[in-house]
């Protein structure tokens, strides 16, 4: 059913006003006020120059171009040759005139809309000084400890105004006396003093120190200043993006930041490395993915971290506590990931190419046993009542083992992953604008082959960010994203079953172009994995196109407004062709498989699409008096969605080349789907602080769902945050070493609204069958009980955090302790058979608490020349559901566990010997010397206390319990990096400790299916046998007469590892004479992802994916090359 979000709010009158009436209405009041508030034109004209070197002459021409002001003066009054820099932002003329003839012998004066420059009257000695100073001019370069150049960076007369700013490339030059000293600044570094002392080269390195405080971070809906944050906000540099070979963000965001775990699950397959991202633990038992929100526009999903090229981003900012995501309300209480792209700049226009080439490869794969011969004599071992292989199989096999067509040996697990594979990427961005406009326009190409057979990506985007002032204190701009891809998915998606049941009779293929099956008689279902993955064609084609255009008024000083219409737009075709295909047996010249004999192949077509609207409207006031400073923002913001899918299956070919599915004769199925869903918000927040020493902020939404009923649909998430700068205190003024202080605490509120669509209205399906006097009937009915009074789960943090810099900078602690608690989590509730199988209810009933502290450390320095940096982070969790069904013990899921924990056998040891089996608990029948002895946990109550205290000597599922914890106790990551003039080093490690995993899986089990299956060579060398007692294996048995498949802590093992995720080695060519004057950069490097992992983990899975059937991560070495020009 098509629902909408009741506009309507109860208690109110009935007056309703649609989106382009309130903006209208507003729009109106501001103008109102700002006629109230008008002043004279000089008073109130502000304009903002970025103008390097240039001539007084032209900075009055451009003065004039912008403004109604016209110049009058004698040319032998003003030296209009003169050369100076000048940057204003937003600044009234008159006092950059004051700025620009400071020390001249002109000075201004401002009549209405006229300025006159005269000579100023000073006496003749004075005269000759002003002369004698500008008449010597010093040049040089700003960079940093690495010899980067620092672009923006202020150069001034030390005691004066006279001052410049660097170009694009670092340069500078500025007229000042020759005795003079000038101070030179840039955020984020350690200002210097340097004498002139009579030089005319000067060339300055600046060191980083604690002014890093200064830098601005992203917060929802705006910016703070790093010092004046009170919630806890991790900011990513993206040079740990751009400076490496990154594919997708996510993987790139792996080990940067406390608090923050990325798991690739399939890092080996191209199109997307199935990240999951969890911000602070899993905080719900549904979607418990964080929001991601691009140029302000929120994603439905994080797949969008797949499609944006990583040399795009500006900055990453993850918000992980309720106050600094709250203001995002219902979609934020899984943490909310800030995706900023670039900007064009003011200055010189910029053309930078970045590319790589790499080639990847699995760094480590399970052994198996791939010679036939030796896996036939354990097979007849394993089974010995089938006998699936004479002993005449088994030794013409021995006799021909250089025969791949008729005695195949081969290894499936070599030759699906062993290979290597090709990634190649460009991207090339050209930016630059003036002092009104500004303008970034990209474009990139990535093709990628995945690690198995048949899986490739094409992505092409294209992107172009525009903002310019179109009128005094109004701007307008817009950000647009295009994205095309070619997907060839994943080909081991295909053949999944193949692997794990192929052992190596298989043939790859025959030179005359038939596909080869057993070429043993005494197997005959063993399946063709090449065939399989050749033989079925998959293609998918997406687009997506992503944007929005705002405008942005300063209607007065200090208050402002932005109106924003944003385009979320995702459009994709799948299709699938199953071919036709015979199986052979080459020795004796037979099919003995027939694929997609009696269907006559089949195709699937599948066509979806997806948007969203958002709209949001923002004032800000911002105010500073005295020693007060006050932010104010409201908002209000609303939101559609809708999602169309369609698909048709059809048969019956007449052969393999026409492919299209409207040649199949036959329709064998189709279907289709629509879901929409509205949201509507109102939002507001108020930052305070005095002298930048007490810090708060209070926020709060108000968010309304249309996936909840009528009366259930406003939730409010409201959060307080607090800070204390102590190092601003007097009595701190004097601690030596230390830069900066602050404690800060925040409480807040969250909701989800990730529930699915409707679950509180009831659902009726068609065709269902009824008997009505004594006939069957065709009918509709309810399938599904439902819960119409379902609410909001609500999530409620806690944060206590600390920040602090020591030594300059040179030392950062930043460590937080939270309590994250979920309540009225939507779970379904069970229903008695008797009801007639319907799905169950939702209802908000369990509720889960996570808990942990987050410490990052960080040092810079510099010996000599050298100039390093190394940085940690670690984060320890506790994930618990504090609510469920009580009565519920059969499950992971359990009060006083963690969530979907691990739940099955407790292993005592293997059956070593005689007695020990005699002594032990009843097992499964057919249990013998080898097999694992299982614990007989205490269910029986001898003395009714209440308390069980014996067990019942038989083991059942009774003696299942939490056994494992999938969620990882400890988390961790790190960096480390030097710089000597041009050459730099970087590694980055990551991993995590205390997380346990179920290995267990077919490709695990020997011979787990009849007369089929894998032998994995682990369990030959450490197989309990009579004459190997001491094993660490249990005997490879029949798996329907032993306990070996069923979960146990046999299986569910540590899989804690450190992973060295990158190794990189750059040279910078920047400032070496190769250069020329159009060249300002030039950088190669060579880098290895994945080079090493350091884990327990036994049996050579990837320890970092959750499933051990997932494409393993993939070592990839590349080399690249930054070019700016």
């Amino acid at each position: 059913m098509k629902k909408y979000l009741d506009q309507t709010r109860r208690g109110l009158p009935s007056l309703k006003l649609n989106l382009k009436m309130k903006i209208s209405i507003l729009f109106m009041f501001m103008v109102l006020f700002t006629m109230q508030a008008k002043t004279s034109y000089s008073q109130g004209t502000k304009i903002s120059l970025e103008l390097n070197n240039v001539s007084v002459e032209r900075i009055i021409d451009e003065i004039e171009s912008q403004t109604q002001f016209h110049f009058v003066y004698q040319i032998k009054d003003v030296d209009l040759k003169r050369k100076i820099s000048v940057n204003a932002q937003r600044e009234a003329v008159s006092k950059i005139l004051t700025r620009m003839f400071a020390h001249t012998r002109t000075t201004h004066k401002v009549v209405d809309k006229q300025i006159f420059l005269k000579e100023r009257s000073i006496s003749k000695i004075e005269k000759n000084e002003i002369d004698v100073k500008q008449e010597f001019v010093i040049t040089g370069v700003v960079t940093d400890m690495a010899g980067q150049p620092l672009p923006g960076a202020n150069i001034v007369e030390k005691g004066t105004t006279n001052g410049v700013t660097t170009d694009f490339d670092g340069n500078f030059s500025i007229e000042v006396a020759k005795d003079a000293i000038i101070v030179v600044s840039y955020i984020g570094f350690a200002s210097k003093e340097v004498p002139v002392n009579g030089q005319t080269s000067i060339n300055v390195s600046l060191e980083e120190s604690a002014a890093a405080l200064d830098e601005i971070v992203v917060v929802g809906y705006g910016t703070q200043k790093k010092i004046n944050l009170t919630g806890s906000v991790s900011s990513i540099d993206t040079d740990d993006l751009t400076t490496r070979p990154v594919t997708n963000i996510s993987s790139g965001l792996s080990g940067l930041a406390a608090g923050v775990s990325v798991v690739q699950n399939s890092g080996g397959t191209a199109g997307g490395d199935g990240a999951t991202i969890r911000i602070r633990g899993v905080g719900t038992m549904n979607n418990s993915n964080p929001l991601v929100v691009v140029d302000g526009v929120p994603s439905e999903g994080t797949d969008i971290m797949n499609d944006i090229d990583p040399n795009d981003i500006e900055n990453i900012s993850i918000l992980k506590d309720a106050a600094s995501a709250s203001i995002y309300g219902s979609r934020g209480a899984n943490g909310v990931v800030l995706i900023t792209t670039k900007r064009g700049k003011s200055g010189k226009s910029r053309l930078t190419y970045n590319t790589y080439y790499g080639i990847q490869s699995i760094p480590k794969l399970i052994e198996y046993v791939s010679d036939f011969a030796d896996y036939m004599e354990i097979a007849n071992r394993i089974r010995p009542n089938q006998q699936n292989f004479s002993q005449s199989d088994i030794q013409e096999w021995r006799d021909n083992p250089n025969d791949p067509l008729y005695h195949p040996n081969v290894n499936w697990n070599e030759e699906l992953f062993g290979g290597s594979a090709p990634i190649m990427n460009h991207s090339l961005g050209y930016s630059g604008g003036n002092e009104k406009t500004t303008y970034r326009m990209s474009m990139s190409y990535l093709d990628q082959d995945g690690i198995t057979r048949g899986n490739n990506i094409q992505r092409y985007g294209v992107r172009t960010n525009l903002s310019s002032e179109v009128l005094n204190g109004v701007k307008l701009g817009g950000n647009v994203f295009f994205r095309w891809t070619n997907l060839s998915p994943n080909a081991l998606t295909l053949s999944t079953t193949s692997t794990e049941w192929s052992p190596s009779i298989t043939n790859l293929r025959h030179p005359d172009g038939r596909w080869g099956g057993a070429q043993s008689g005494s197997v005959q279902s063993i399946s063709a994995p090449y065939a399989e993955i050749a033989n079925r064609i998959r293609e998918q084609n997406n687009r997506r196109i992503m944007g929005n255009v705002f405008t942005e008024w300063e209607i007065f000083d200090d208050f402002k407004a932005t109106a924003k219409v944003a385009l979320d737009f995702n459009q994709g075709i799948s299709s699938e062709f199953n071919k036709r295909y015979d199986i052979w047996n080459f020795r004796t010249e037979q099919i003995i498989g027939q694929i997609e004999q009696n269907s006559g192949r089949s195709a699937t077509i599948a066509q979806y699409q997806n948007y969203q609207v958002n709209a949001n409207l923002l004032l800000e006031y911002n105010k500073n008096i005295g020693d007060h400073n006050i932010k104010i923002l409201g908002g209000y913001e609303t939101l559609q969605y809708r999602a169309d899918g369609i698909n048709v299956t059809r048969q019956q070919f007449p052969n393999n080349e026409v492919q299209g599915v409207n040649a199949g004769l036959e329709l064998i199925g189709g279907g289709g789907t629509i879901a929409e869903w509205s949201m509507q918000s109102y939002f507001g927040r108020v930052n305070y602080n005095f002298k930048d020493k007490y810090l708060f902020e209070a926020n709060i939404r108000a968010d309304g769902s249309s996936r909840f009923k009528d009366g259930n649909r406003y939730g409010y998430f409201p959060s307080f945050s607090a800070g204390w700068n102590i190092s601003e205190e007097d009595f701190m003024k004097d601690v030596k070493g230390l830069d900066y202080l602050k404690i800060r605490a925040s409480w807040g509120k969250l909701g989800n609204n990730r529930i699915g669509n409707y679950p509180y209205q009831s659902t009726y399906a068609l065709n269902q069958n009824y008997s009505f006097n004594g006939e069957v009937y065709s009918g509709i009915a309810q399938t599904a009980l439902t819960n119409e009074d379902i609410k909001w789960e609500e999530t409620t943090t806690t944060d206590f955090g600390v920040d602090a810099r020591f030594f300059n900078g040179k030392l950062s602690v930043n460590a937080d302790y939270f309590v994250r608690k979920t309540d009225g989590i939507l779970t379904a509730l069970p229903i008695p058979q008797f009801l007639g199988g319907k799905t169950e209810p939702v209802v908000n009933l369990a509720s889960m608490e996570n808990k942990g502290v987050e410490l990052s450390v960080g040092h810079r320095g510099q010996i000599g020349e050298v100039s390093y940096n190394v940085s940690a982070n670690v984060t320890k969790l506790h994930n618990e559901v504090t609510d469920y069904f009580s009565d519920i013990v059969t499950g992971g899921t359990q009060i006083g566990y963690a969530f979907n924990s691990f739940f099955g056998y407790e292993v005592v040891d293997i059956f070593r010997t005689e007695e020990q089996l005699a002594n032990a608990a009843e097992h499964r029948p057919f249990t013998k010397l080898g097999d694992l002895e299982f614990k007989d946990q205490l269910t029986v109550d001898t003395n009714g206390d209440g308390v069980p205290d014996e067990g019942n000597g038989v083991i059942g599922t009774e003696d299942r319990v939490i056994i494992g914890n999938r969620i990882p106790k400890y988390s961790f990551g790190g960096n480390i990096g030097f710089n000597y003039k041009g050459l730099d080093f970087s590694m980055l490690f990551q991993g995590v400790a205390k997380r346990d995993r179920n290995t267990w899986d077919y490709m695990i089990t020997p011979m787990n299916w009849v007369d089929k299956g894998v032998i994995p060579q682990r369990w030959v060398d450490n197989e309990w046998t009579p004459g190997n007692p001491d094993a660490i294996l249990p005997r490879m048995a029949n798996e329907s007469q032993s306990f070996i498949i069923e979960e146990s802590d046999f299986w569910v093992k540590d899989v804690s590892y450190l992973r060295v995720k990158n190794v990189q080695l750059g040279y910078d060519l920047t400032h070496s004479a190769l250069l020329t004057d159009t060249l300002s950069k030039l950088r190669v490097y060579v880098s290895a992802d994945n080079l090493f992992t350091f884990t327990n983990e036994e049996w050579g899975f990837d320890p970092e994916t959750d499933d051990v059937r997932s494409v393993p991560n993939v070592r990839t070495i590349t080399l690249g090359l930054n070019v700016a020009f």
